[in-house]
This record gives C-alpha cells, structure tokens and sequence, in this order.
C-alpha cells in the first residue's frame, strides 16, 4: 500500500521499463510471484493471471501515452511505412513486424546497411553505461546513444525525444561486427547461467536482506535487456545506487 503511489505515478506517466522494474521486485519478494514452485497449478494460475495483466496494462501504456502521437514530425511517412508491412508483401515480413512493434528489426536491417560503407564503433556505444552519467555541458562531444543516431541517419526527420529499440546485439554489432557480437552474446549467456545461480542461491535465504533485493532487481533487468541493454543497464546503476543510499541512511537512523 505504501508503494502503490508510485506506480500509480508510473502508470499515469506511461513509463513502462520503470513500472515493471518496481513492481515485478516487489511481487517477487512479498512472494506474490514464487520463484520456487511447490504447487504448480496455484503457481502457473498466478503467473497466468499476472501475465494477462501486465500484458494488458503494458498496451494501454503504449497506446495511450502522451508522447507516442509525438514521437515523429512526419505522421505520413508513418503511415506510408506501416502500409509497406501490411500492402502486397510476403506473410514472413507481416509476422516480421508484429513480433518487432518496438523496432528491432528495422534497426537490425539499418545497421547491416549503415555498417557496409562506416567503421565500427569500438566500445562507445556497448560502454555508454559506463559514462552516460556525465552531462553533456561537461562534454559536448559524448557520444549518441545507438537507438538514438542510427534511426537519424536514415530519417533526419524524426522527432526530438524519438527512440527506437536495436535489441540485445545492437550496441555488440555496431561495436564489433556481426562476429564480436556473437562472441559478446556468448559471454553473456555464461553470465547469465551464474546470475541463475546465484539468484536461486539468494532466494534460499530465509530473511530478507539487501542482498536479495538487489537480486530480483535483476529478473526485470535481464527481462528488459532483450529490448535495451543499454538502457537496462543505467536502470540498474542508479537502482543499486539509491538502495545503497537508503540502506545506509535507514541504517544509521536505527542505530540512533
């Protein structure tokens, strides 16, 4: 109930990455979403339903936030490209598109053509968590986020605050080719088989401690990382950042 203000706020502002880095934590560790089944039919009930749910107010966000008739200048060349998927072209590209409504394979098709005639980018763009912290006043030359240039290259005309989504072997296949980024995916998917691990090996502790909130801060993570790594990422730091902060500070004050 005390959380519940905030992802009211969440709602209304139709932020979904941030909705579901707060509430799926907390399902988790009030043990609405069990990461142990012991009954599989109250289980599978459980996460149907929420499934449903989230699935459902995740399209109202997209539909109706304030932001998504804005995004680009052009709303013809919009429609023109929508018709392009839908008006005499194979059924593979119209299935293409619904399993890609955030612009993932746009952008991978745009890479492959961008990088035929320019270098790769060498780390800026799979290492713009590691300085995105830094304003752009202090440095006027950071680099541009991927999602944000590579769509502008294509389309000069799009809106301001228009991004897209080049998926988790975006920034890797810009960075290093189509080659790096399977070497890149291949250590993430090891990462990932000891992060599953080490989370079970969390859960396994009865009391509820920091720890183990930073460890479901993950499962939203890794779920939103498939979209955008990079953004996934930033999320993260900050969430690790601001727990530390209230930990200490709630911490100080009991001992008081």
């Amino acid at each position: 109930m005390v959380s519940l203000p905030v992802f009211i706020i969440l709602f209304v502002l139709s932020t979904r990455f941030k909705f579901l880095f707060s509430v799926l934590p907390l399902f988790m560790l009030t043990g609405i979403l069990p990461i142990t089944i012991t009954n599989y039919r109250k289980t599978f009930i459980t996460y149907g339903i929420i499934g449903v749910l989230m699935i459902m107010m995740s399209a109202f966000i997209k539909e109706n936030r304030n932001t998504s008739l804005l995004e680009m200048e052009d709303t013809t060349e919009v429609i023109v490209k929508q018709n392009d998927f839908t008006i005499g072209v194979p059924f593979s590209r119209k299935v293409g598109r619904e399993m890609s409504a955030e612009g993932v394979l746009e952008m991978t098709y745009e890479a492959q053509e961008y990088f035929k005639d320019h270098p790769h980018t060498y780390g800026l763009m799979s290492g713009f968590f590691l300085y995105f912290w830094i304003p752009r006043g202090v440095w006027p030359s950071k680099p541009t986020m991927l999602d944000s240039w590579l769509p502008r290259y294509f389309n000069p005309n799009l809106a301001g605050a228009y991004s897209s989504a080049s998926g988790f072997t975006g920034e890797p296949r810009s960075d290093f080719g189509i080659v790096g980024a399977l070497f890149v995916m291949l250590i993430v998917g090891f990462l990932l088989k000891r992060g599953n691990t080490m989370l079970f090996e969390i859960h396994a502790q009865e009391k509820t401690s920091l720890i183990k909130v930073f460890g479901y801060a993950l499962y939203p993570f890794v779920f939103f990382a498939v979209r955008s790594p990079i953004t996934s990422t930033t999320t993260l730091i900050w969430e690790v950042i601001v727990l530390n902060i209230m930990h200490r500070w709630s911490v100080k004050r009991s001992m008081q």
